[in-house]
Parts: structure tokens; sequence; C-alpha cells
């Protein structure tokens, strides 16, 4: 039954897969009930995500094991010591960027003609965010020759799609380890770093120290903050639906007159604040921004900021 799922949905994507060239997609996202796992493919590798699956049998466990590392190996020719389980609980703060493992273990995937350097093995997230790859293929083409801000930027792949096309990107987040990986991807890719910019900081100090010397210079700014955070780094905690206001007016200080704010946020319970359309013109994309291979619509919610005429 599993195996002629995964079959279904890999006979659906093959041709899409293959013409616009993507080496990392989701091939089964809790299709059926009886497997409720998340199956997302990174070239020759598989990442299977247990995704609120509580007290389970083990024995029942390792037969769903079995049975999907089977079908992935028949279907989609990975073999077994290629298929990594994983399980993903709610994260808070910055718990999802936290290491678990030594295995320094990266590669490289490709999406759109850009390279990305992805690890499955040491952290819960990949490196690059799945869901969104269709603003990564969308906001190239309106940053092209244009200054990009992206702040809580991770490993700057959003960034780096722009750059590839000629934008030139400033790039911030708290994580060193982020800032260092995302210079990796714009070494992999031959973009010199000197044209570009990379800080480890806070984004609220970033904002705070240079919105007067950077007021109205980004023509772009692409904004994907976490739902929480309590950093140690930080001055004060971050909640999103609390704190979205203030940090979506501080973001707009630095935005020309022309340009656009890109605003994301995976908080499925998200309510964009209704005082903001007083001030800005706010625009929904969130479903031209969801990938085909993706099931779950509320993935993310993606807006279009713009200043008022």
């Amino acid at each position: 039954m599993f195996k002629n799922r995964l079959i279904k949905n890999y006979k659906t994507r093959y041709s899409w897969i293959h013409q616009n060239k993507i080496e990392a997609y989701r091939i089964y996202e809790k299709d059926m009930p009886e497997f409720p796992y998340i199956i997302d493919v990174y070239k020759n590798f598989c990442l299977v995500f247990e995704k609120g699956i509580k007290d389970i049998d083990p024995v029942i466990q390792k037969e769903n094991h079995e049975t999907i590392q089977n079908a992935i190996n028949e279907v989609l020719d990975i073999e077994t010591s290629h298929v990594i389980f994983k399980t993903r609980n709610q994260q808070k703060g910055l718990a999802q960027y936290e290491k678990l493992g030594e295995k320094d273990n990266f590669f490289t995937i490709e999406e759109n003609g850009v390279k990305y350097l992805v690890n499955l093995f040491d952290y819960l997230d990949t490196g690059i965010f799945l869901d969104h790859r269709p603003l990564r293929k969308q906001l190239p083409l309106k940053t092209q020759g244009k200054n990009l801000l992206n702040v809580y930027c991770y490993t700057g792949s959003m960034s780096l799609a722009c750059a590839k096309n000629g934008a030139k990107t400033f790039n911030v987040d708290l994580s060193n380890t982020y800032i260092n990986w995302a210079q990796k991807n714009f070494t992999l890719n031959e973009i010199p770093l000197k044209d570009h910019t990379f800080l480890a900081d806070d984004v609220d100090d970033y904002l705070n120290n240079f919105k007067t010397k950077h007021r109205d210079f980004f023509d772009a700014i692409f904004c994907d903050p976490p739902t929480f955070s309590n950093s140690k780094k930080m001055k004060a905690n971050f909640i999103i639906q609390n704190d979205h206001n203030g940090l979506i007016h501080s973001l707009m200080r630095l935005l020309k007159n022309s340009g656009t704010l890109y605003f994301s946020t995976n908080f499925r319970d998200f309510k964009m604040d209704e005082q903001l359309k007083n001030s800005f013109e706010i625009r929904n994309i969130t479903p031209s921004s969801i990938p085909l291979d993706f099931r779950d619509k509320k993935i993310h919610y993606c807006f279009e900021v713009r200043h008022k005429n």
C-alpha cells in the first residue's frame, strides 16, 4: 500500500522534477493515516520525518521503518544507508538550529541552476527550506541589480538565489554557524564574498543601529523570522504573533518607497495585525508561494508589504 502511493507520487512529480532541474523535493507528506510521515528527497538521500507520532508501539515503528526503507529503495533507487529517520516536534527558540551530531557530512544539491550545501545528519533542518522554493525562483527576477536585505537569513539560500541573478545582498543572522554556511554557499557558486555583506548579529540590534544609516536604502527585504526565540544573545524574547508589528515597521524604514518587503512565517496560527494595513499596502501571496510538492498549504504564510503611495 505504501509502496504504491510512493510510486504514484513519483510518477506525478517525475516530469516536473527533471524539467525544473530540482534535486531536493517532497515525495510524501502524510498521504496515508497508517504512515503519518514526511519524506523529502535530497539527490540520492532520503530524509524521513516522524511528525506528530505519539506512543507508537516500538514493534510497529520498526515495521513501518522497514516498509518505508524498502519502498524508497525500490521506487527511488536510494540505498538503505542513505535513508535518515528524524523525529520532528514543535521547536522553540533556536532549537531547530541546534547541532544534533558531528558527522559533518555536507553535500551539494542543485535547484534552478543554483548549488546549495545541505547536511541531513547534524541538524534538525538541512540548510535549505524546501517550502521557499517558489520564492527562490520568483525573487531573483525582481531583485536583479538591486539591494536585498535578508534578516534571519539562516544559510542564505534566498540571498544566494538573488545574488546569482545579480542582486547585492546584505545578510543578518544571530548564528555564526549559519553565517559561515551562507558564505560557503556563495563561494560554492563562485560569487565573490566582497560584493556582499554577512553579519552575525541580533536582528533587532541591527535594525536599531542601522535604521538611520540605511534608511530608504534597500530595494527588497526578505524576512522569515522564528516563531519564538529566547536566545541568550538577544536582549528580549521574540514572539512572532506579538512582535511582528514592530518588526515590520522597523524593516519598512529601511525600504525604498518603490521597494517590497517579503514577510514569511511558518507559525500556523499567525494573523497579520490589522493595524499594519493603516500604514502599508499588504498582499497575501501565500497560495503562489507554496510548492507543488507540498500537500500542507499552511506550511507557511507569505506577504508582500509595500509603502502606500
